[in-house]
C-alpha cells in the first residue's frame, strides 16, 4: 500500500490529543483481552469445596466452644443445685443427666466426626492449619469480652444469617411429684469416650482465650494427677495427648509441645515453674504477613490467565524469606522449605477472596508465556492491524463518515491515530476480506463415543488388589483404534468460513503407492452440506500425503491455490460482484487482508507465492511467534473448541444424511484402492470415513456467523457494533499482564514512526522499540528474549507484512548470499580435493623414482621397507590416510616415523604402517567432489504432478454436462453422426450441418425432449443396479454408465429412436418406437461391431438388446441362432425365443420364436472407421464419450481380456455404454434379459452370479 502524501481534508472532527485517547481507552479498558461473553461469573467447583472444607473446620471449632459453655452449665446447674430444696434439686439434677449423657457428647462427637469429614474433604492441604491461623484472630477480636465463648458462638451465627431465634419451646407435661426415699437410685449412664472424658478435664484460661505456659504444666499436672485417682488402673493420659485436647480445645499452640514436656519433666524432677510464666518469645516468625500475602495476590492478579502451584508459591517464600534478612541486615543463606509448610501457605492463599482453585490447566512453555506478555508484540500486531487494515484513499467514504458518527469513541481511536498518522483518509477494510487462516487437530475413531463416568463402583475385594490387578472396566468401543487429522479453516471477520479441508499426513509409500499425495473433492463437504441443507454441493478437500520432507509446505502451497484464492475470490464476487476470472485487477478497496502464524511451512507457501498472492491482491500478514492463543481470531473464536466436541457428540451417527455421505466417500476409496492409488489399512479406513461422514454435520453447528465473528472481535480487529472498525483497547488487550499507562503514552508517540517503518519496511526494528524505552521481553525467571528481525528465521520474528517489497527483496538477498556461500563452499572443496590428489601423487612419483619405475600407483608392489624409510614423517602419515582402509580416524596414524630397524623389527611406526597398506588402492576418487561450482540447477517437480486428484462422485454426478448440451455442441454431433453412419438415415434435419436459424424452435424442442430422457433413463438406471448388479453396485462403471447417459440420449434423438412423446410414456414402458424403419438392419452391415437390438415383429416390440466387438455382428448372430436351435436352453432369451426347428419348439410358455425376431442396431459403427479411433477421448478433447482421467486408467488396466489392446477396450465399453442405454429403454415386461451390462468389466455374466 502507497501512503498518500496529500494533506487530508475531513469533514469529521479529529479526536486525536494524547488525553483524549488515554481517557477514552482506560475507561474502557478491562485488563484482559476477554469479552463480555467469555466471563463465567461463578467460582469453580473445587473452589467451592475448599471453602466448604473450611466451613467444615469451623463448625467444628464452634462445636468445641458450645462443648465448653456445655460444661460450664453443668457445673453452674450442680451448684445450682445446692440452694434449691430437695425435690426440685432431683428434678434439676434428672434434668442435668440429660446434659451430660446426651447433648454433651453428642457435641464432642459431632465436633470430632465433622473435623475428621473436612479432613478427607479437604482438596488440597494445608487447609487445618488455615483454619487455626484465623481461629487464634478470632479468639483475639473476643478477648476482651466477658464471656468470650459466648462471643464466638454469636458471631459465628451472625456470619451464617444473622441473629437466629429460637426455636419455640413445648411445655414439658405436669410429672408427679417424686415420692422421697433415704435410699438414693443409682443411675448409670453410658461410658464417655477417653477424648471425652479427657476433654471433659480441660479447665477454661485464666486469663485471656489461652493458656501461659506455667498454667499449661499445671493444669497437664493436675489432669494426670486426677485420672490417676479415678482410675481403677492409676495410669494416667501422656502429657502428648493432654497436649493435644488443649489444642483442640484452642487453648495451646501445637507447636509448644517440646517446651510443655520439658518443663512437665522438670516439676516432677523437683524444678519449680511459676504459674503465671509466659512461654518464650511467640514461636518462629511468620514467613509472609498476612498483609504480604495479600499483596502477592495482587501481584498475581496481573497476570492475567496463569495458574499458580507448589513452586511458585515456594518461590515466592523464598523470595520474601530472603527480603526479610537483607531487611534486618543478614546475609541470606540458602533454605529449603518444607512441603507442610508450602501447603499451609497455598491453603491461606487459596483462602483470598480473589483466588480461585481449578484443577483445568494447560501447560505453556516460557517462550509463550514470554510471548502473550510482551509489550512489543502487542504493538507490532496493532502496527500491522494499522497498516493492513486501513487503506488510504483520496477521500473519506460517506458510509464511513456515518458510520463513525454512531459508534462509541473507543471504537475510532485507531481510526483517527491511522488518518493522523498518515495525513490522508483512510477506507477500513471489510470484515468481509480480513481473514485468518489456523489448522487445528481432531482424534477420528470408528464408531460411537460414549463418555467417561467420573466415578466407577468397585468392590472392596477389587481395592485391596488394586496394588496387584488394577481395577478396569469393559469396553467394546474402538476410541483406541482412533488416528489424527488436521482440519485447516479459513476464516472471515464477517463470520464466513473457507470450504473445509482435512489433511491425512505420515502415510508411507504403501499406503500411497503412485503419487505422494491424494487430493480427493469431496462434493458435500461442506458447512451445510452432507444432508443438512439438500442440494448443497460445495466440494470439501481430503488431502493425504506421505511422511517425507517438504510434504506439508506442498499442502499449504495446495491449499491456497484450491482453496484460499478461489474463496476469496468468490466472497469478491458474492460481495461486491466482482469477477477474478474477467482477467481485470480488483480495486484497491477489495484489497484482502489474510493473517496467518507462524507455522513455517505456511510462510514458506506464502514466500515461494508472493506474485501470485500479488495478482489477486491479497496482502500477507504474519501474527507474532507464540501469541496465537491471545491474538490469533481462528485461535480465539469458539469453533475449534465446538467442533471437537461435536465430533465426539455426533460420532457414530447412523442418520441418512450421514449414510449419504460414508456411502459416497466409502465409493470413492473403493475405486481408488481398485485402480492401486490408495491402500490405507482397515482400522485407518473406518476411521476416517467415519469422521468425514459427521463432519459437515459437526462443522455446521460449531461454524455460525456469531461463534467466528468472536475471535476477530476479542483481538480488536472489529468492534462489536458494526463490525468494521478495530477497537484500538481490544488489541492492547491482548496482552496477558496490565497494560501500563505510560506504554499506553508511549505508544500513542511511537505510532506514527511505527506506521511510517512497518509501510516503508515491512516490520519494526527492534532499535525502534528501544528508542520509545519499550521494556524488553523478560521471563519471569528475568531472562530477556531477544528477537532480531533476520529473514533468516522469519517465523520467529514479530508480527510483519510477508508480501511487503523490502522482504522480498530480503529474501532474494538472501538466496543471492546462499549461492553465493554454496560457490564458495564448492570451490573450497574442490581446491582442498585437488591438493590431496597432488599430495598423493608426489608420494607415488617419490616412491616410484626410487626404484625406477613409471609414476603409477601399480608399482607400489615393487617398493621395500628402505625406499619407505626415505619418505618424511608427514609424507609418511598422508600415504597412510589415502591407502589404509581400516583406518576410522586420524589419531589411529602411528604418531613417529620410526626407524629402518624398527620397521624390520615389526614395530608398528608410519615406515611399517605405510608400507603394509602399499598394496590397497588409493581412497581418494580421482574426480573433484564437484564438477561445476556453480549451484545444480534442481529440477522441483510442479504440484500437479506430485498430486493425484479424485473427485468424489455421488447421485448427481454428470449433470454438469446434459444432452442438450451435447446437441449445442456441433463438433461433437458430427462426430457422433460419421461414427454411427446417421447420415444414411432419417436423422433430425435441424441438427444437421450447416444449422439454419428458422429451425432453432425445433432444435430447443427436441433439446429438452433430450434432457427428459436423459433423467428417465438415470432414474430407470437405478432400479437396474439394484436387481441385476448383485454385490457390484459400487463398481466405478455404474458412475461412468450413469455420466454418460447424456450421450446416448443425445444419440437417441439425433437417430430418432424414440417416442414422439416420451414425457407421456408411463413408468416401466417402452421408449423406442415401434417404427423399424428408424433402425438400421443389422444384416445390412455385417461387419459393423456396437449395440443390436431384437424386434418382435409377431407381438410389435423390442424384446432384448446387445452388444458386439471384436467381431462381426452377423457372427454374433449366428451364435444366437445356434443357442436357440440347443435342445438346452443357456439362457432366459433361447427359453423364451426358441428356434422352430428345436425339440423345445412346443414348449408351453415361450413368447415365440426366434425367428420372429428381426435385428437391428441401436448404435452399429465400423471399427475401422477413422473417426473410431476417437473413442479413447473426452468429449473435450474432440471424443464421443464422456471420460474422466480415472475412468481412462481403469479402462486401461481392466483385464477384459487378455489379447485386447487398449483401443477395442475402448471400443468394447462404447458398445457396453449404448448396450445399457438401449436395455433401459426397454419396456420392463418385453425385456427378456437379465444380463447387468459391462460384464466384462465388473465379472458377472448370465445375470448377477458372479464368476
Amino acid at each position: 500500500m502507497t501512503v498518500l502524501s496529500k494533506p487530508f481534508v475531513g469533514s469529521q472532527p479529529r479526536h486525536h490529543t494524547k488525553q483524549f485517547v488515554l481517557k477514552t481507552l482506560f475507561d474502557g479498558l478491562s485488563g484482559s483481552n476477554r469479552s463480555d461473553e467469555d466471563d463465567n461469573g461463578g467460582i469453580t467447583s473445587t473452589t467451592k469445596q475448599f471453602y466448604a472444607t473450611q466451613h467444615l473446620y469451623e463448625n467444628s471449632s464452634r462445636l468445641g466452644t458450645c462443648g465448653i459453655l456445655m460444661d460450664g452449665l453443668d457445673e453452674r446447674l450442680t451448684e445450682l443445685q445446692k440452694d434449691l430444696p430437695e425435690e426440685q434439686a432431683a428434678a434439676l439434677k434428672k434434668e442435668q443427666k440429660l446434659l451430660r449423657d446426651i447433648i454433651t457428647p453428642m457435641l464432642l462427637t459431632t465436633k470430632l466426626s465433622t473435623e475428621s469429614a473436612a479432613k478427607t474433604m479437604g482438596p488440597i492441604a494445608g487447609i487445618k492449619r488455615e483454619n487455626e491461623r484465623k481461629e487464634v484472630q478470632r479468639r483475639q477480636a473476643v478477648a476482651k469480652s466477658k464471656e468470650p465463648e459466648q462471643q464466638m458462638v454469636k458471631n459465628f451465627l451472625k456470619e451464617q444469617g444473622g441473629k437466629r431465634k429460637s426455636p419455640a419451646v413445648t411445655p414439658s407435661p405436669k410429672k408427679q411429684p417424686m415420692k422421697r426415699s433415704n435410699r438414693k437410685k443409682k443411675v448409670k449412664t453410658p461410658p464417655a469416650s477417653f477424648e471425652e472424658r479427657l476433654a471433659s478435664l480441660i479447665p477454661l484460661p485464666l486469663h485471656g482465650t489461652e493458656y501461659c505456659l506455667g498454667e499449661t504444666v499445671k493444669n497437664v499436672m493436675a489432669i494426670q494427677k486426677d485420672c490417676r485417682a479415678n482410675t481403677t488402673t492409676g495410669k494416667s493420659p501422656s502429657i502428648i495427648k493432654i497436649v493435644e485436647a488443649m489444642v483442640s480445645a484452642g487453648y495451646v499452640d501445637a507447636k509448644r509441645l517440646r517446651t510443655i514436656q520439658r518443663h512437665v519433666n522438670d516439676v516432677k524432677n523437683g524444678k519449680e515453674v511459676r504459674p503465671d510464666l509466659p512461654f518464650e518469645g511467640s514461636g518462629r516468625k511468620a514467613i509472609m504477613k498476612p498483609e504480604e500475602v495479600n499483596a502477592l495476590v495482587d501481584n498475581w492478579s496481573s497476570d492475567h490467565g496463569r495458574g499458580f502451584q507448589s513452586d511458585d508459591v515456594e518461590k515466592a517464600l523464598l523470595e520474601a524469606d530472603k527480603k526479610r534478612k537483607l531487611d534486618q541486615g543478614v546475609l541470606p543463606k540458602e533454605r529449603n522449605i518444607s512441603p507442610t509448610t508450602i501447603s499451609n501457605y497455598k491453603a491461606q492463599i487459596a483462602s483470598n477472596p480473589n483466588v480461585q482453585i481449578t484443577g483445568k490447566t494447560i501447560v505453556k512453555s516460557t517462550t509463550r508465556d514470554v510471548s502473550e506478555k510482551s509489550i512489543r508484540m502487542v504493538l507490532s500486531l496493532l502496527t500491522c492491524i494499522g497498516a493492513g487494515h486501513f487503506i488510504p484513499v483520496d477521500e473519506e467514504c460517506p458510509e464511513i463518515k456515518r458510520q463513525l458518527k454512531e459508534v462509541d469513541d473507543k471504537c475510532r481511536l485507531l481510526y483517527d491515530m491511522v488518518t493522523n498518522a498518515l495525513g490522508t483518509a483512510v477506507y477500513p477494510v471489510k470484515p468481509e476480506y480480513i481473514y485468518s487462516t489456523d489448522d487445528t487437530t481432531c482424534y477420528v475413531f470408528e464408531g460411537e463415543y460414549k463418555g467417561k463416568e467420573k466415578w466407577t463402583l468397585v468392590t472392596n475385594d477389587s481395592i485391596r488388589k488394586s496394588g496387584t490387578n488394577a481395577v478396569y472396566r469393559v469396553d467394546d468401543t474402538k476410541i483406541m483404534n482412533g488416528m489424527r487429522v488436521k482440519l485447516t479453516f479459513t476464516f472471515s471477520a464477517a463470520g464466513m468460513c473457507a470450504p473445509l479441508f482435512v489433511t491425512v499426513s505420515g502415510l508411507s509409500e504403501e499406503e500411497l503407492p503412485n503419487k505422494p499425495f491424494l487430493h480427493m473433492k469431496v462434493p458435500g463437504l461442506c458447512i451445510g452440506g452432507g444432508g443438512v441443507t439438500l442440494g448443497n454441493k460445495e466440494e470439501g478437500h481430503v488431502f493425504l500425503m506421505r511422511k517425507e520432507e517438504g510434504a506439508d509446505k506442498k499442502r499449504c502451497e495446495l491449499y491456497m491455490k484450491e482453496v484460499l484464492i478461489p474463496f476469496i475470490n468468490g466472497v469478491r464476487k458474492e460481495v461486491d460482484d466482482f469477477d477474478a476470472d474477467a482477467g481485470t485487477s480488483a480495486p484497491a478497496t477489495q484489497t484482502a487482508v489474510s493473517w496467518c502464524d507462524g507455522e513455517i511451512s505456511q510462510i514458506a507457501s506464502i514466500v515461494a507465492n508472493v506474485d501470485l498472492l500479488a495478482e489477486h491482491l491479497i496482502m500477507a500478514l504474519k501474527q507474532n511467534p507464540a501469541r496465537s492463543a491471545a491474538e490469533q481470531s481462528a485461535d480465539l473464536n469458539k469453533v475449534f473448541k465446538n467442533l471437537k466436541a461435536n465430533i465426539l457428540l455426533y460420532s457414530g451417527d447412523n442418520s441418512s444424511a450421514t449414510q449419504r455421505m460414508h456411502n459416497k466417500i466409502a465409493i470413492a476409496m473403493k475405486e481408488l484402492e481398485e485402480a492401486g492409488d490408495l491402500k490405507l489399512n482397515r482400522k485407518n479406513k473406518k476411521a476416517l470415513l467415519g469422521f468425514l461422514s459427521i463432519l459437515p454435520k459437526a462443522a455446521t453447528k460449531a461454524a455460525t456467523v456469531e461463534n467466528i465473528e468472536h475471535g476477530f472481535i476479542a483481538n480488536g480487529m472489529i468492534d462489536r457494533e458494526t463490525k468494521r472498525f478495530p477497537v484500538l483497547g481490544n488489541i492492547l488487550n491482548t496482552c496477558r499482564r496490565d497494560v501500563l499507562l505510560k506504554e499506553v503514552e508511549a505508544a500513542y508517540d511511537a505510532f506514527p514512526e511505527f506506521l511510517a517503518s512497518l509501510n516503508e519496511y515491512g516490520y519494526i526494528p527492534e532499535d525502534l522499540f528501544d528508542k520509545y524505552n519499550f521494556s524488553i521481553d523478560t521471563s519471569t525467571d528475568g531472562k530477556e528474549f531477544i528477537r532480531n528481525n533476520s529473514i533468516r528465521s522469519e517465523h520467529m520474528a514479530r508480527a510483519k507484512w510477508l508480501t511487503h517489497p523490502h522482504e522480498i527483496e530480503r529474501r532474494r538477498k538472501l538466496i543471492e548470499e546462499k549461492k553465493l556461500a554454496s560457490k564458495a563452499k564448492r570451490k573450497k572443496d574442490n581446491m582442498d580435493h585437488q591438493k590431496h590428489l597432488d599430495t598423493h601423487a608426489a608420494i607415488v612419483d617419490k616412491l616410484c623414482s626410487m626404484i625406477g619405475k613409471e609414476a603409477d600407483a601399480s608399482n607400489l608392489k615393487h617398493c621395500k621397507l628402505k625406499h619407505f624409510d626415505k619418505l618424511t614423517s608427514p609424507e609418511l602419515k598422508a600415504f597412510i590416510r589415502y591407502h589404509d582402509h581400516t583406518l576410522k580416524k586420524l589419531s589411529d596414524i602411528p604418531n613417529t616415523k620410526g626407524t629402518l630397524e624398527e620397521a624390520a623389527r615389526g614395530m608398528n611406526k608410519r615406515i611399517l604402517a605405510a608400507f603394509n597398506c602399499r598394496l590397497s588402492p588409493c581412497k581418494l576418487n580421482q574426480q573433484l567432489p564437484h564438477s561445476s561450482i556453480e549451484d545444480d540447477v534442481e529440477e522441483v517437480a510442479l504440484l500437479d504432478d506430485l498430486v493425484l486428484v479424485h473427485t468424489v462422485g455421488g447421485e448427481d454426478d454428470g449433470d454438469d454436462v446434459s444432452a442438450s448440451e451435447l446437441l449445442d455442441n456441433e463438433q461433437w454431433v458430427k462426430l457422433v453422426v460419421e461414427l454411427f453412419g446417421l447420415e444414411e438415415y432419417d436423422m433430425a434435419a435441424c441438427f444437421k450441418a450447416p444449422r439454419r436459424d428458422e429451425q432453432e424452435e425445433e432444435r430447443a424442442e427436441l433439446k429438452a425432449k433430450a434432457d427428459v430422457l436423459m433423467k428417465i433413463l438415470r432414474q430407470r438406471l437405478k432400479e437396474h443396479i439394484n436387481k441385476r448388479a448383485g454385490t457390484k453396485k459400487d463398481h466405478w462403471s455404474w458412475k461412468f454408465a450413469r455420466k454418460n447417459l447424456a450421450v446416448v440420449a443425445s444419440y437417441k434423438i439425433l437417430a430418432g429412436h424414440t417416442k414422439s412423446r416420451i414425457s407421456c410414456v408411463k413408468e416401466g414402458n417402452s421408449l423406442l418406437s415401434p417404427n423399424l424403419n428408424k433402425f438400421k438392419p443389422c444384416l445390412r452391415s455385417p461387419n459393423h461391431e456396437g449395440c443390436y437390438l431384437f424386434f418382435d415383429n409377431n407381438e410389435g416390440v423390442f424384446i432384448r438388446s446387445g452388444k458386439v466387438t471384436g467381431r462381426g455382428v452377423d457372427k454374433r448372430l449366428d451364435e444366437h441362432k445356434s443357442g436357440a436351435e440347443s435342445a438346452t436352453a443357456q439362457s432366459d432369451f433361447y427359453d423364451l425365443y426358441p428356434s422352430e426347428c428345436c425339440t423345445r419348439a412346443g414348449k408351453r410358455g415361450k413368447r415365440g420364436f426366434f425367428e420372429d425376431l428381426v435385428p437391428v442396431f441401436g448404435a452399429g459403427f465400423d471399427p475401422n472407421c477413422p473417426v473410431g479411433e476417437r473413442v479413447n477421448k473426452d468429449m473435450k478433447e474432440g471424443g464421443v464419450l464422456l471420460l474422466s482421467e480415472f475412468e481412462k486408467a481403469k479402462i486401461k488396466s481392466s483385464k477384459v481380456d487378455g489379447r485386447m489392446s487398449d483401443d477395442e477396450k475402448f471400443r468394447t465399453i462404447l458398445a457396453y455404454q449404448f448396450e445399457l442405454g438401449y436395455d433401459l429403454a426397454i419396456a420392463l415386461s418385453d425385456n427378456v434379459s437379465q444380463s447387468p451390462g459391462f460384464e466384462s468389466f465388473i465379472g458377472i455374466f448370465g445375470g448377477i452370479a458372479e464368476l
